[in-house]
């Protein structure tokens, strides 16, 4: 995961794509729903706050009287009333506005815990296409293995295009290179070989129907056979070089392309005169 190229990132950006999509459609609907349970905050307005104070207020003066308290005691009740009835409007006031901001809080929590599951299903559902995708191609190596006789024509297509790019760097080598170094690689298409010659890839090289190979039928089979052959081409390749210590590593493999870069001692090299 995280390292993934060509058909498996296809398929993992794919699924990002889908919970990128999701994660989008939740956070509009918490911001829908944080808006309708805004709605309902009450605001301290000074009518019913008055209101409030005055019934305090009121309350406030005439209950002393009526248990036959100090008159006194009345006008003492008016103020603790008055205070008292503001005092509760408010905190009602706050207390329906704390529970719809707890209610908003709730939401969030609960989005985010979705926005999470949804980025962890997509993620599983892309390893299980990825693992699915490698079980497919692991497939079509084996077929390909057990009909690898029938690559011969193509892997020697593949040495003579390699020697044609090995002699022109021996030229361009000359004496002054102490290495002969030829990045070459291929790719399989459905239809074709690709060739590449260390610069540019070459379309159209090599034909599958006009030299009398059927059509490959998918991506898994483009990256099997690409494998086989690579390891085909490398089996003729290296026999003729052997002698001249040449090395033959892959460089890059993606997909149905396979690069390999050749190392050989360039025979031809003539050390720089050292002028001090």
């Amino acid at each position: 995961m995280g390292n993934e190229r060509g058909v498996r990132a296809g398929i993992r950006q794919k699924w990002e794509d889908k919970a990128t999509a999701e994660c989008a459609e939740i956070s509009r609907k918490l911001s829908d729903d944080s808006f309708r349970a805004r709605k309902g905050r009450a605001q301290k307005e000074e009518g019913p706050g008055c209101f409030a104070s005055v019934v305090g207020a009121v309350v406030g003066f005439f209950a002393p009287s009526m248990i036959g308290l100090h008159p006194g005691i009345c006008l003492v009740g008016l103020i603790v009333g008055a205070i008292a009835g503001g005092f509760l409007y408010d905190s009602g006031v706050d207390s329906t506005n704390d529970g719809i901001e707890k209610n908003v809080k709730r939401l969030e929590s609960e989005a985010e815990q979705k926005r999470i599951a949804a980025r962890d299903r997509c993620s599983r559902e892309a390893d299980r296409e990825i693992a699915a995708y490698d079980a497919r191609v692991a497939k079509c190596i084996e077929k390909a293995k057990a009909n690898s006789s029938y690559l011969g024509r193509m892997a020697d297509f593949l040495v003579q295009e390699f020697d044609k790019q090995l002699q022109a760097r021996q030229w361009i080598a000359g004496n002054a290179d102490r290495d002969v170094v030829v990045d070459f690689g291929f790719e399989v298409t459905r239809t074709e070989l690709r060739i590449f010659d260390g610069e540019n890839w070459h379309s159209n090289v090599y034909t599958f129907h006009r030299e009398r190979y059927t059509a490959l039928n998918s991506s898994e089979e483009c990256e099997a056979m690409a494998q086989v052959l690579s390891k085909v081409f490398a089996a003729k390749l290296k026999p003729k070089y052997k002698s001249q210590h040449a090395t033959l590593k892959i460089i890059d493999q993606l997909d149905g392309m396979v690069k390999r870069r050749f190392t050989m001692p360039n025979k031809n090299f003539v050390s720089g005169t050292n002028i001090f």
